[in-house]
């Protein structure tokens, strides 16, 4: 931060002083440490993912399509911020390589941004898909079709690939001298055709499509909780038929005797035991929810730091980025816990990949 030439200019420096102290405390605590923990988490626990995933078969329904394309995409987003962190570590740490590592920071930093506007476009699609599903159950079941949700996730990459490709090339690296320590850097520039105009076309691109899934999965999520409330009333008012059966048992001293044993008609499973279908709503109702509190938090910082810009304090605007990031990077990085706390056939994976799953365990069940 520059500080002006005034009477009170000894005052000024040592705020800025204090400030860049906090500032640094803040980094270390939130983002190089912190970021760079989730990361690392969402880096690993993808690949489990991605892994379970697979070897319960990619194709066998549209939700796993889904689920192993948003696992992909916050592996990727993961890797380049883990990246992007370490080369903050060099900035902040090293003197010799500070001016590259500055470099590939901002290189790493927008492909970690374009993948995670993936993440946010599959779970908007997600949530639509599981609407349209229970309200045209029958019609649903011909239109998402396994290869049709691949087609619908690699559309979905290149399209985001192509929107934030202006974004990913409008700066470049080049070799630089650097007269002080007499070394050669990679030194990161702007192209001289990107100017305010492009940068607000592509602020717009950005704002607009996040905007529109967030609404759009909240929107959904409202419909998805009204439906599950209803078939919680509806399990509730059935009624409830049970079907007695005469069972011969021997006592202890031989003689046998007549017990009656009431077992619940199949019409009360299927009220009292929550279907697969149920399961599989539940979960994309927790992702999203996940999703939706993560966004509402970010989104606002992204509106006014592009509207404000980075000049109304510099340190601020950097803590108030450095903790919206972590937010995002915990999005990223709980779906495992979520998979795994309420998918049984996602546990029994886990286990065996592992190797704590046991099978006697599973028929005594």
């Amino acid at each position: 931060m520059e500080i002006s030439n005034s009477t009170h200019a000894p005052v000024q420096e040592a705020q800025v002083m204090v400030s860049k102290q906090a500032f640094f405390i803040f980094e270390l605590c939130i983002h190089l440490i912190g970021v760079g923990t989730c990361a690392g988490f969402a880096v690993i626990g993808n690949v489990i993912n991605i892994i379970i995933f697979y070897r319960q078969g990619i194709f066998s329904s549209s939700a796993t399509v889904l689920f192993t394309g948003i696992s992909l995409t916050d592996f990727l987003g993961g890797s380049f911020l883990f990246a992007q962190i370490v080369c903050l570590w060099f900035v902040r740490f090293s003197v010799g390589y500070a001016s590259t590592a500055y470099g590939f920071f901002y290189v790493f930093g927008w492909q970690y941004d374009q993948y995670l506007q993936m993440t946010v476009y599959f779970t908007a699609y997600m949530t639509c898909e599981r609407v349209i599903c229970i309200v045209f159950p029958f019609i649903a079941k011909t239109i998402f079709t396994p290869k049709r949700s691949l087609i619908v996730v690699i559309c979905i990459m290149i399209l985001t690939l192509a929107l934030n490709f202006h974004a990913s090339a409008y700066g470049y690296l080049h070799w630089a001298f650097d007269t002080k320590t007499n070394t050669s850097y990679l030194k990161f520039a702007y192209h001289a055709l990107y100017g305010p105009k492009i940068r607000w076309v592509m602020f717009i691109i950005y704002i607009v499509g996040r905007l529109i899934s967030l609404f759009t999965v909240i929107v959904c999520n409202i419909i998805i909780f009204w439906k599950l409330k209803l078939s919680k009333k509806f399990r509730k008012s059935s009624g409830v038929q049970m079907n007695t059966n005469s069972q011969c048992v021997t006592d202890g001293y031989g003689q046998k005797e007549t017990a009656e044993t009431k077992k619940p008609s199949g019409k009360e499973q299927d009220d009292t035991k929550p279907t697969k279908e149920m399961k599989l709503l539940r979960m994309i109702v927790v992702i999203s929810l996940a999703f939706t509190v993560c966004y509402i938090v970010v989104l606002p910082y992204m509106i006014l730091i592009n509207i404000l810009g980075m000049n109304f304090h510099y340190n601020i605007a950097l803590m108030f980025w450095e903790a919206t990031t972590l937010v995002e990077t915990i999005n990223s990085s709980v779906n495992i816990i979520i998979y795994y706390k309420m998918s049984s056939r996602y546990k029994e994976e886990f286990g065996k990949l592992f190797c704590f799953y046991s099978g006697k365990a599973k028929q005594q069940k």
